[in-house]
């Protein structure tokens, strides 16, 4: 054998292997908001409703007038903890729905 067809052996396969990288994609963070029903300026929120990829920026309206309301959303996952924290007084939770419901 030449080195001739040496250098067409080593040609014809692949020098290097192409190696699987798997990539972890991270899931967009779901929210549920756990305060009371509000309805602002043409903006609204539902007591329970699920968002998906973190607080919307559209309801920066409410965020404005009700500064607390961010301690509202909480990840699904901790929604049962959340329940129980909202009817602890003195909580956070307890005391950000608290402030919004005297509106």
């Amino acid at each position: 054998m030449s080195t001739e067809d040496k250098k067409e052996e080593v040609q014809g396969t692949p020098v290097k292997k192409a190696t699987k990288v798997l990539v972890q994609t991270k899931e967009p963070e779901q929210l549920i908001y756990v305060g009371p029903p509000m309805r602002q300026d043409g903006v609204s929120i539902r007591t329970n409703q699920l968002f998906i990829g973190g607080r919307p920026p559209y309801l920066q309206v409410l965020y404005d007038v009700y500064p607390l309301m961010i301690h509202l959303f909480v990840p699904v996952v901790q929604l049962a903890d959340a329940n129980k924290k909202l009817k602890q007084i003195g909580s956070m939770l307890n005391t950000a729905y608290r402030s919004m419901e005297e509106v």
